[in-house]
């Protein structure tokens, strides 16, 4: 099969990233499940801190992008795939800005892997069978194209309805999903 697979949240622990920068800017104590959208927006003592803002701030710092974290079963699982003959090529939705930082951090985690950018990944599904992501926007307009979809869960997407893509907890339901074509 071909897969695509989404960077942010996906292989790379980025939420948590960013809020490891805001928790400390802040002083603030955060978590992955304090975020119920993209552009989430939390007013702290008359200040209002945007996770997507400070997200930004962050990927604008030199070497925050090659620092993130890889999630270890992630770079298993793409690992797996690529040994069992699957096409697999990371597609992110960064801007363009960021493709340097990105592509290092990418080939340190998967040396020689494809990462492709797309602004709506629904126009790359010619080129994938399966897309893995997070994103609600991505995930319902990919799964209109017609494509497979596995959508890992996370609480920013916790309302996409069940017709967009199969909802997926960890990389071995991941693995099990693309044995068995479980969509």
């Amino acid at each position: 099969m071909r897969i695509a697979v989404d960077i942010d949240n996906v292989l790379a622990d980025t939420a948590n990233a960013v809020l490891k920068g805001i928790n400390k800017k802040y002083n603030t104590k955060f978590t992955e499940e304090d975020v119920s959208s993209w552009d989430h927006r939390w007013d702290i003592n008359g200040t209002t801190i945007s996770y997507t803002d400070e997200l930004f701030e962050l990927y604008d710092t030199f070497g925050f992008l090659y620092s993130i974290p890889a999630y270890k079963d992630g770079v298993n699982a793409v690992r797996n795939m690529i040994h069992n003959n699957h096409e697999v090529f990371l597609l992110t939705g960064r801007m363009p800005k960021y493709k340097p930082m990105t592509d290092l951090w990418a080939n340190r985690v998967y040396p020689n892997i494809t990462v492709r950018y797309a602004d709506g990944k629904e126009k790359y599904s010619d080129l994938f069978d399966v897309l893995i992501d997070d994103s609600p926007r991505e995930v319902k307009n990919v799964s209109r194209a017609g494509k497979h979809v596995l959508l890992m869960d996370r609480p920013w997407n916790r309302d996409v309805p069940k017709i967009y893509g199969k909802r997926v907890y960890n990389w071995n339901e991941v693995m099990n999903c693309i044995k068995y074509k479980l969509w």
